[in-house]
């Protein structure tokens, strides 16, 4: 997916474009697998060195000639290998970047456990509760000690701009050290299993100015509908396996239409850039073009072909004349409300996507079908979908506040970040406008200004929220010296609102916000564990798979 964005006059967020991937199974002869394999093992051998050559400090640009003519390749196989291994470092380090700050949030967390761990022990009288309070404070400044070791070696490997890959992976690097254990009867066995896994893939990058859109890997459509891959072989491979690999038969059971289209773009392409197509159109052919990037990779069952391509952007179908749909996403569903151009709320749903416990296939198909309610919601009310623009670590320190244990052990299974790629993917394709937003205090806001005036949950009431800042509504605070907020347990506790102080009303807001915490944590709790937010508790399931409230509050 593009990382590139635009920018609409009211922030709004919409990809420029969108590449999918597509995957589907090799029949292959014991012939051409071994073709594969050379090709792999080639591959994996150039992109390791370029890796040791740039941790000694040369750029992967300045080693091309010398990378090319030493392992006889064409430049576009050295343009893939660079390609994917900038691609594992950029993906390390952003790794690296996103534990930091883990890190430091957990660290500042300890440091407040501490603090009112060491306040307890003070207060306490009783020796033996005083021993297993000084036992608990012990352990927990051990688990600072911890953490700060584990910052200090990010910190350095990020100054260092270290990735340290492990090119094979290091789990299946450390069994070698344990062989009975893991099943080996001896060290051959393993280094066969670690060459395997070293070689188990190459890619090909492709371009829209290329023929078939990939110089290296030529993608045909026959009669019958299967499409055919010639591959280029290196030329150092070439006296054992020939010049070129015939791969046929090759069937996609998902995403045919979108490489189909591309086919037909490069084919064109290809007519209006011959000289009777310059003639009569000019430089008409340079709108046609789609780059096909290619992935071969093993595993245990055979060869897959990984084919990558930029998605067709539906017909735009939204209008913001009509009014905005806001989502909350919350750990076991999605929360949606639609209002008109006006910001007054019109109709809610809440749809079930619960993913703790799942497999990550199991969650992906969860997610998958959550993500296609939702934008078929939005298509058919005719207006864009509006998101929170928050990071998934952000959003899980949110949730964790304000619930409780039970509740916050579901957010394990929160996949914050797919559900925003899978609705991201989605929109695109549907045609349907996607909006990210400033998330500043939109639950406060909307638990605060909508929950009790209209009936909603505190989840669809941050919905509304979200929705009414795509127009810049006001968020001024209630008229008043106080107010009642409505929680997560059909009830409700009565605040002193904030002074205006002539400030941004955020600031109003964020005094709200921490009286807010204050209060719910000091009322009386009603059972001992109380029971989590449930998608299905008095709601009726639609024809759609949607729940819908079984009275409506509007």
């Amino acid at each position: 997916m593009s990382e590139e964005a635009a920018m609409s006059e009211k922030g709004s967020f919409m990809t420029d474009s969108l590449s999918l991937t597509f995957q589907t199974r090799l029949n292959i002869s014991a012939a051409q697998n071994a073709a594969l394999s050379a090709i792999a093992g080639l591959m994996s051998s150039i992109e390791r060195g370029l890796y040791v050559q740039w941790r000694k400090g040369q750029s992967l640009a300045s080693l091309k000639n010398k990378t090319i003519a030493r392992n006889r390749i064409p430049a576009r196989y050295f343009n893939a290998a660079k390609a994917s291994l900038e691609g594992k470092i950029r993906s390390v380090i952003s790794n690296l970047a996103n534990s930091e700050d883990s890190y430091q949030r957990r660290i500042k967390a300890k440091h407040r456990h501490i603090k009112k761990q060491a306040k307890a022990l003070n207060k306490e009288e009783n020796p033996q509760k005083r021993a297993q309070l000084r036992f608990g404070l012990h352990q927990s400044k051990r688990r600072l000690s911890t953490l700060k070791a584990h910052l200090l070696r990010i910190r350095q490997r990020l100054e260092n701009n270290d990735p340290a890959i492990c090119f094979g992976s290091k789990a299946l690097f450390k069994k070698q050290f344990h062989l009975e254990k893991n099943g080996y009867c001896g060290h051959n066995e393993w280094q066969q299993d670690w060459q395997d896994a070293r070689q188990s893939q190459f890619f090909i990058i492709g371009s829209k100015d290329e023929s078939h859109g990939c110089q290296l890997c030529a993608l045909t459509q026959a009669k019958d509908g299967t499409l055919s891959a010639r591959l280029r072989v290196p030329d150092a491979l070439v006296g054992e396996h020939g010049q070129y690999l015939e791969l046929t038969n090759i069937h996609f059971a998902h995403g045919g239409d979108a490489i189909n289209a591309a086919l037909e773009k490069n084919q064109r392409r290809k007519s209006l850039s011959l000289k009777a197509g310059r003639d009569q159109f000019g430089d008409l052919y340079k709108h046609y073009g789609q780059a096909l990037s290619f992935r071969f990779a093993r595993d245990k069952k055979g060869w897959r072909l990984l084919v990558t391509t930029a998605a067709i952007r539906g017909r735009p179908c939204t209008c913001p004349e009509a009014g905005a749909m806001g989502l909350d996403i919350n750990a076991d569903h999605l929360a949606l409300a639609l209002i008109d151009r006006h910001g007054n709320p019109l109709n809610k749903w809440t749809i079930p996507c619960h993913t703790f416990g799942k497999t990550s296939e199991q969650r992906r198909a969860v997610i998958g079908d959550a993500c296609k309610q939702v934008v078929k919601l939005a298509k058919q009310a005719g207006v864009p979908l509006v998101m929170e623009h928050l990071s998934f670590r952000k959003k899980k320190d949110e949730l964790e506040k304000s619930h409780s244990a039970r509740y916050a052990r579901m957010l394990s299974g929160l996949a914050y970040d797919q559900i925003h790629k899978t609705l991201v993917s989605r929109a695109y394709r549907e045609g349907v406008g996607l909006t990210r937003v400033n998330p500043a205090y939109t639950s406060v806001i909307g638990r605060t200004k909508f929950s009790g005036q209209y009936g909603l949950s505190v989840h669809h009431g941050a919905a509304v929220a979200i929705a009414r800042r795509y127009f810049r509504f006001s968020e001024r605070l209630p008229r008043g010296a106080t107010a009642r907020l409505w929680d997560d347990r059909a009830g409700h506790v009565a605040l002193r609102l904030p002074e205006d102080n002539g400030k941004h009303v955020w600031t109003r807001w964020a005094i709200l916000r921490g009286k807010l915490g204050t209060a719910f944590s000091e009322r009386p709790k009603r059972s001992k564990h109380p029971p989590a937010f449930s998608a299905t508790a008095g709601l009726c399931e639609g024809d759609s798979g949607v729940v819908f409230d079984t009275v409506p509050p509007f």
